[in-house]
């Protein structure tokens, strides 16, 4: 059994010729996709809370936790890097923690003060996934801020609670 993962279009590989069609042909038998962790911000703090137990076992410090502002921003940030660039942050601040507490100054430079790339992945797509994109992180964002307030979430976005529930369900950000 072989178990493979790209983030490239193994289809559109095979026909430009950059991908042998044969082994696509036999590797293809299940097709999952799974979507980036910018677009999945509900995903953040329970994948945050795994790798922290796995770190707190391996470093036996089982007291270690987040701090609500540390989990905000994490939930805020787009993650190029993905799942392992938050692996790699939540371990980092596991190893560097005097006390029990992960507090935001713990977090990689990079992290605390935003990406770097102004929004330069967002160039490489399609207008409406792209903006899509961009309003489920700008609404994860709104309500990691308040705690999941949505009325509280909708005055900050200067719109109304009603036109933020649809979003949420449109763009799957529910809980």
């Amino acid at each position: 059994r072989v178990l493979a993962a790209t983030s490239r279009n193994l289809q559109g590989e095979v026909r430009a010729g950059r991908f042998r069609d044969d082994l696509y042909y036999r590797i293809d038998v299940i097709t999952l996709h799974l979507p980036p962790l910018r677009e999945r911000a509900e995903d953040i703090p329970v994948l945050a809370a795994a790798f922290l137990a796995h770190f707190s076992r391996e470093l036996k410090r089982a007291k270690l936790a987040f701090a609500p502002r540390t989990l905000e921003i994490l939930q805020g940030y787009p993650w190029p890097g993905n799942v392992r660039q938050l692996k790699n942050a939540v371990e980092r601040m596991a190893v560097l923690a005097r006390g029990e507490s992960l507090t935001p100054d713990l977090l990689p430079p990079e992290i605390l003060n935003g990406p770097s790339d102004s929004g330069q992945e967002t160039l490489d797509m399609p207008y409406r996934e792209a903006l899509q994109g961009f309003k489920k992180r700008l609404i994860a964002r709104a309500l990691a801020r308040v705690g999941g307030n949505q009325t509280r979430a909708a005055e900050q976005l200067g719109v109304q609670r009603t036109y933020l529930n649809r979003l949420i369900k449109e763009l799957g950000l529910q809980d």
